[in-house]
């Protein structure tokens, strides 16, 4: 799992869990609880290139994929 430290949204982080490309888990710290818990449930077993495609979770510079130890393909 790794943290990811927002800036200019409601959440103060973003909690990710990957394993084989694919999203276990995801957890956010603060925010809106409804439309949060409802991302995390949307991306649960989504493929995280999918995610980042679809602009359900945004890499900034690719800094999630970094921080990830995810390598695109």
């Amino acid at each position: 799992m790794f943290v990811y430290k927002t800036s200019g949204v409601c959440s103060t982080e973003i909690h990710v869990e990957v394993k084989d490309k694919v999203i276990e888990n995801v957890e956010f710290v603060r925010g809106c609880p409804g439309n949060l818990f409802g991302i995390s449930m949307l991306v649960k077993g989504m493929n995280i290139d999918e995610a980042i495609q679809n602009k359900v979770l945004i890499a900034e510079e690719g800094e999630l994929l970094a921080q990830t130890n995810y390598q695109k393909p």
